[in-house]
């Protein structure tokens, strides 16, 4: 079928059945942490902290991370510096965490005064702070954070944010519409008569001295928005008009007296240019939890659940800069290095093979708005790229487009949308064909035209042998199913029907004149090596209908079997499950040649292997070793499959080899330039007998650190 693509958030692939070595590594978007606090001191250099006590640290614009030991495996919910060197993080059970040396290194400064959680943390001077949580918890230091002392309770209500408009006058946001106000420096707190009703005050920014704002939780009886301003200090506060309905503020920040941005957690950011007498909108999906923002001098770092960490300016462009955890549910590259994964409303483009992905999202392009998701993607060798876009308009029909890319996915033109749904597209010296419904269309460069229509009939997937010969799934309604055929590039199609009647499902074509399809019913594959002339029906021997399929030249193909992917090294004579993944959703796949491959799942991941993918090695880039290193391999002994952990501290070549107890090298787990970060080996040995068996790690040759070399030792018993 095509470069065809799923992602699958986890892969656990084994050496299988093939004496073959290959290793798999992770090239998922990243970050995909859950976040709640950013800040940034310029455009380089910033942190970020969220759940499981994370805390981040990018000095070049987010392209890298380094992880930083905070201390605790709470959650971290507010982050805020004094300077780029000294500042504090808050936290659950109370806690405070400090650094004084640029994050290389935090301590605990307030633990255990609460079991409750600090959700908010700011200083109105060097040597005073207030830090605010859940049940009314107020902690304050009056020495620059090296102490906290925790403040009389005054309410037992969720106190969301504290602010300080300057030394005396400070706010507390809580919840059931109150708000505390201070004019003594926090000496005493004031409740204020808002007239907000009960829905919760989450956040607060001011302008001026006069002019703030406020958002809410949920919207106030009788209110258009959930966002609030005051023009007298804060003394009342009024409705402020939006032009759509925003579910929950999160954050709000101005950056001039003219320039503020809010965000929510259901997907818009909300920008003002005139000091917020009007409010538009980003484009960002409804399902984006947006918690954090921090001001730069002409924009904003925006920073979320599942990674999300996006910059704003004030023109409306938003970019992406990294993260994601959505369901990928198609992978396509066009070569080792360029290529594109999809899922809901987004699309991930790479062009060093992952290594670094660049997001587009809902709202950048005319194809992607509106009740719009993602839904396939295909990539061929001519470089040309095409995404298939879903919506749905409530009674009265699904509507799917067509878009092409011709720069490795940096732009998109929209090629062909109409009611109805996409079968299949392929394309074979440029010319491109696709199945819609009942027709057949061609394109030979420029936008889609209809080719061929069928009455009746319900057309599927569509593969070309060249130019001009090719075959489309026809499962007519009377049903007579079948193959439509043509020689002249679609000038003329032969109707033949399909031995058995058989449902047919996917199909793919190879130059050399081999084909294959699938169908229903227990591993129903047949295969053509005359151009479709004539079939014979494989004996698979599996037990379920094959999904989608794809072969790379005669021998060597792979199919999906319910998620599961299995391979064929001879021309599906027989096919071998990649049993590491047997626990492990696949949605797609996509491979260059027989050794190099990609495929996508749940939870924003993705893999590649370099060897025919049957060794699995999982990346964590958030974390930046100081040295390289190599642990003990687990479980030991093993019975067939064991996993390898290993440092990478520089980029550099790394080579990760398996020895049998001669010192003969029986399997390469890994060669190739990685990342740092941590890594996990997973090596399967059904193809190998009980014994001793070693493995050796050599790193670093060419890097700061010199070169590494460690070796241990492991045991298989059968």
């Amino acid at each position: 079928m095509k470069t065809l693509i799923c992602f699958v958030l986890i892969f656990l692939l084994s050496a299988g059945l093939l004496s073959q070595n290959s290793d798999w590594t992770n090239r998922n978007p990243n970050p995909q942490t859950d976040f709640n606090s950013v800040k940034f001191f310029n455009v380089y250099t910033g942190y970020i902290c969220g759940a499981g006590g994370t805390i981040l640290k990018t000095t070049n614009a987010c392209s890298t991370f380094e992880q930083q030991v905070a201390g605790t495996a709470g959650n971290l919910y507010s982050l805020y510096f004094l300077n780029d060197q000294t500042g504090f993080a808050c936290g659950d059970n109370s806690y405070i965490i400090y650094t004084s040396n640029g994050g290389t290194n935090w301590s605990v400064k307030s633990q255990g005064l609460s079991s409750s959680s600090l959700r908010s943390i700011t200083f109105f001077n060097s040597a005073t702070g207030y830090s605010c949580g859940s049940s009314g918890l107020l902690v304050k230091t009056t020495n620059g954070g090296v102490s906290w002392s925790l403040l009389p309770q005054f309410t037992n209500l969720n106190l969301n944010e504290v602010y300080f408009l300057n030394e005396s006058k400070g706010f507390l946001c809580a919840d059931s519409g109150k708000i505390f106000v201070t004019g003594n420096g926090g000496l005493n707190w004031t409740a204020q008569n808002a007239g907000l009703n009960y829905q919760n005050v989450m956040c607060v920014d001011f302008v001026d001295s006069l002019k703030g704002f406020i958002g809410m939780s949920s919207l106030s009886s009788g209110a258009n928005t959930n966002l609030y301003k005051t023009t007298n200090g804060g003394t009342t506060w009024e409705n402020v008009f939006l032009t759509m309905v925003i579910v929950s503020f999160t954050d709000i920040k101005f950056i001039n007296n003219s320039t503020g941005f809010v965000c929510s957690d259901n997907g818009p950011v909300m920008v003002t240019t005139n000091s917020g007498s009007n409010w538009w909108r980003y484009g960002l999906p409804p399902t984006t939890v947006m918690k954090s923002i921090s001001k730069l001098d002409t924009s904003v770092i925006i920073c979320g659940t599942n990674g999300w960490i996006s910059k704003a300016g004030p023109s409306g462009a938003i970019d992406v800069i990294g993260g994601s955890k959505k369901n990928f549910i198609s992978v396509s590259f066009v070569n080792e290095n360029t290529g594109i994964c999809i899922g809901d409303y987004q699309v991930n483009r790479t062009s060093n093979s992952g290594l670094k992905w660049n997001i587009q999202m809902q709202g950048n392009y005319g194809w992607f708005e509106g009740n719009t998701y993602l839904i396939k993607s295909f990539a061929f060798p001519s470089g040309n790229m095409y995404v298939v876009s879903h919506s749905y308009i409530p009674t009265y029909f699904s509507h799917e487009g067509i878009s092409k890319s011709t720069d490795g996915g940096a732009t998109w033109g929209n090629g062909y949308s109409s009611p109805g749904y996409f079968k299949g597209l392929d394309e074979k010296e440029g010319v491109a064909y696709l199945t819609h419904t009942s027709s057949v269309f061609k394109s030979t460069g420029g936008s889609f035209t209809q080719l061929y229509y069928v009455a009746g009939s319900t057309l599927g997937d569509v593969s070309f042998f060249n130019a001009n010969t090719g075959l489309v799934i026809s499962n007519l309604n009377a049903g007579s199913n079948g193959l439509l055929r043509t020689t002249n590039g679609g000038v003329n199609w032969v109707f033949n029907a399909n031995q058995g009647n058989v449902y047919l499902y996917s199909i793919d074509l190879l130059p050399s004149g081999t084909g294959y399809a699938s169908g229903e019913g227990a591993g129903y594959l047949i295969k053509t090596t005359n151009f479709g002339t004539s079939w014979q029906v494989l004996n698979t021997g599996l037990n379920q209908s094959i999904g989608d399929l794809k072969f790379i030249d005669d021998n060597n193909g792979w199919i999906n079997l319910n998620h599961r992917l299995y391979f064929t090294k001879n021309g599906g004579m027989n096919f071998y499950p990649i049993t590491s993944l047997e626990n492990f959703n696949v949605r797609s796949s996509s491979f260059i040649n027989s050794n190099t491959g990609f495929v996508c799942g749940d939870s924003g991941k993705v893999l590649k292997t370099t060897n025919g993918g049957l060794t699995f090695v999982s990346h964590d880039p958030v974390f930046t070793p100081q040295k390289f290193s190599i642990s003990q391999n687990y479980p030991n002994p093993f019975n067939p499959v064991t996993n390898i952990g290993f440092r990478v501290a520089d980029f550099g070549l790394v080579k990760l080899t398996i020895y049998d107890i001669l010192g003969k090298e029986i399997a390469i787990i890994v060669n190739e330039e990685m990342q740092p970060g941590s890594y996990i080996a997973t090596w399967d040995a059904s193809n190998y007998p009980s014994g001793v068996y070693f493995y050796k790690l050599v790193a670093g040759e060419n890097t700061n650190n010199g070169g590494f070399v460690e070796s241990k030792k492991m045991v298989l018993i059968k």
